[in-house]
């Protein structure tokens, strides 16, 4: 298993899957839905005393940054496969 995450992030950043703009995208994204589900696990916390728990948000903030580039790179790869199919069917036309 390791192998393989290690050849597909290798394909990941060979191929340039992942692009400036997808990682600005995704950052935008965790600040906009951590912040709200910060607000609705800690808000409580955050207005009673301060206090905030520095692991959970840091968490709170990484789980919907990892799951929009899972997202972006995984639509990346399928949109590349379904192109390289259809360019080797035009070919075999041609």
């Amino acid at each position: 298993m390791e192998g393989a995450l290690r050849q597909g992030m290798r394909t990941v950043f060979q191929n340039d899957i992942v692009s400036v703009p997808m990682v600005r995208r995704a950052v935008i994204v965790a600040v906009v839905v951590g912040t709200i589900l910060l607000a609705i696990n800690q808000g409580d916390r955050i207005l009673a005393d301060g206090s905030v728990d520095v692991a959970k948000m840091l968490l709170t903030y990484m789980v919907p940054f990892c799951v929009s580039m899972y997202s972006a790179i995984s639509a990346t790869i399928r949109m590349r496969a379904e192109c390289d199919q259809r360019m080797a069917r035009l070919r075999e036309t041609l």
